[in-house]
């Protein structure tokens, strides 16, 4: 059997007298009795039952009609199958599938959660925002190669030098400038040198002090222990 959905009226005795029987008296029913109830209890009976119809169809996710008003928070199967929330108050005439500011989805389903998640994955992101990787970079920068170092870079050592000098291990093995002494001699007053002559004496040594022609001098210490 088809279902049809009522069409929308309003409910009856909205506006009409009505008295509320008791809890009693609704869970007795109407008496056996030559009386028949007041118009007012019948009226709460019936405006009762219609605002029931009412909320079922507000929220109880009926259909969407054209001709209902809805409120803020009335849910509905939209015109595509979806299921919708109403966002406003006095929502009539506004078709859930295209009006967004009066409608929002609502209670997803499975395929429609992971279609989401699919495309917030997939939504304007780079390589990079889904692998982590350095590699997935753009515009990388240029990081210059370390230069080869020597050996001596990293152990510090003289031995790892190269082009090291040759340091004589001898006083023989030195080169003899010119003018230099290379034997017992005498010294006498020539090249500059004005005077030459014993200084002091002692017994752990004797000194002779050179005297320049421009007044400087230095003392000669000769050791031993014997007078000239």
């Amino acid at each position: 059997m088809s279902i049809i959905k009522p069409p929308v009226l309003p409910s009856w005795a909205d506006a009409g007298d009505k008295i509320q029987p008791t809890n009693q008296e609704v869970a007795a029913g109407w008496p056996v009795s030559n009386i028949p109830p007041s118009r007012q209890r019948f009226n709460w009976i019936l405006n009762y039952l219609a605002n029931g119809v009412r909320y079922f169809s507000r929220r109880g996710l009926p259909d969407y009609d054209v001709l209902e008003t809805y409120m803020i928070g009335d849910c509905i199967i939209g015109d595509d199958g979806n299921t919708y929330k109403s966002l406003v108050d006095g929502n009539i005439a506004n078709t859930p599938s295209t009006a967004t500011a009066k409608w929002t989805l609502w209670a997803f389903t499975k395929a429609q959660i992971a279609k989401m998640i699919t495309d917030a994955e997939g939504a304007d992101l780079s390589a990079v925002a889904k692998s982590g990787s350095y590699n997935d970079l753009s515009d990388k920068p240029i990081i210059p190669a370390l230069p080869t170092l020597a050996t001596i870079a990293t152990s510090g050592k003289y031995e790892d030098l190269i082009g090291k000098p040759s340091i004589p291990t001898k006083t023989s093995n030195l080169n003899n400038d010119s003018g230099f002494l290379t034997a017992s001699s005498t010294i006498t007053a020539s090249n500059g040198v004005a005077n030459f002559y014993p200084y002091s004496w002692g017994y752990t040594g004797r000194s002779a002090r050179l005297t320049l022609s421009n007044g400087s001098y230095f003392d000669v210490v000769i050791n031993g222990d014997q007078a000239p």
